[in-house]
């Protein structure tokens, strides 16, 4: 078996964005793995990057300065709320992109062994407007990967907790994998 010492998790900032890193925060402890949350934002094809923006009271910058101070703040505010146990393992990075490739070139370049991500469970016209950026990485990534569902709107050591194993869980197959892994080589 793989060893898990490195876990990506993209974030959007969405709530199951949220407990995508509260779950790889749980499982990097016992794993004494370094998980790296990643925003992705992509810039406007209409808009040059180089365009340059003027709020009130605030000094003039291109539109990729202003979007990366964005990504900075958002990123702040959405790891606020992790312990300061799993803060230590977690570090961030925002980069400028299109999500889906991205995620998937920085997981095989940085040699991640395990992607958690969360998924809004988009089905009919709105999956197939917009695609899935979890579907993607689920069929392409380099590792496996664990997908947190929109539904699971618990706190994943609540609701989901396995009552004999006390190992958190969202409703994803892949979950149980992982789950398996952690009871099988390294929870004893």
């Amino acid at each position: 078996m793989i060893p898990i010492k490195k876990i990506l998790v993209p974030t959007d900032f969405s709530f199951c964005s949220k407990s995508a890193v509260e779950y790889a925060a749980f499982l990097a402890e016992p794993l004494e793995a370094t998980v790296v949350v990643l925003h992705i934002w992509d810039q406007p094809r209409y808009i040059d990057s180089q365009t340059i923006l003027k709020a009130p009271e605030q000094n003039e910058m291109s539109l990729t300065d202003f979007m990366e101070k964005q990504s900075e703040s958002e990123m702040k505010k959405f790891t606020e709320h992790l312990s300061e146990k799993a803060k230590k393992l977690i570090s961030t990075r925002s980069i400028l992109g299109a999500a889906y490739e991205k995620i998937l070139q920085i997981a095989k370049e940085d040699s991640f062994d395990l992607i958690v991500m969360g998924t809004h469970g988009r089905t009919g016209i709105s999956h197939s407007i917009l695609g899935s950026v979890a579907e993607k990485i689920v069929r392409q990534a380099p590792c496996p990967v664990v997908t947190i569902s929109q539904s699971g709107k618990e706190d994943p050591r609540g609701k989901y907790k396995d009552k004999h194993h006390g190992v958190p869980h969202a409703p994803s197959s892949n979950s149980y994998a992982v789950e398996g892994y952690l009871k099988a080589d390294h929870m004893d």
